[in-house]
């Protein structure tokens, strides 16, 4: 009776274990470029500057949809920089400088070309 009690315990507790989703995967991407966004027809208003941010990550450039915080200004001097970012299959979440997880909504994405040799 013990060891049957045990096994099913220790079957209730490794079944949730092996069927965790794996941990989601930080890695590093570079800001290819800033352009203001110019809004389409039927899109909401919004009370800050909106703006187009192309991020290089590997071998992908996703063009993400960023809103500027009221009062800040800091996506205009991001160009090269490198941050942490993860990809979703529909947004890219990266960590502002108040230390925010800050969703994306990804507006393309393209195979970049090679890097240069020279």
């Amino acid at each position: 009776m013990r060891r049957l009690l045990f096994a099913s315990l220790m079957l209730v507790i490794a079944l949730p274990l092996c069927s965790q989703v794996p941990a989601t995967k930080w890695t590093v991407g570079t800001v290819m470029a800033v352009r203001p966004h110019v809004a389409t027809a039927g899109e909401p208003a919004t009370s800050g500057l909106r703006f187009d941010i192309t991020v290089r990550v590997d071998r992908t450039d996703y063009v993400v949809l960023y809103t500027q915080r009221p009062g800040a200004a800091d996506v205009e001097y991001s160009l090269g920089r490198d941050a942490p970012v993860m990809v979703g299959p529909k947004t890219l979440t990266f960590v502002d400088k108040v230390g925010k997880e800050r969703q994306l909504p990804i507006l393309s994405r393209k195979t970049a070309p090679p890097p240069s040799t020279r």
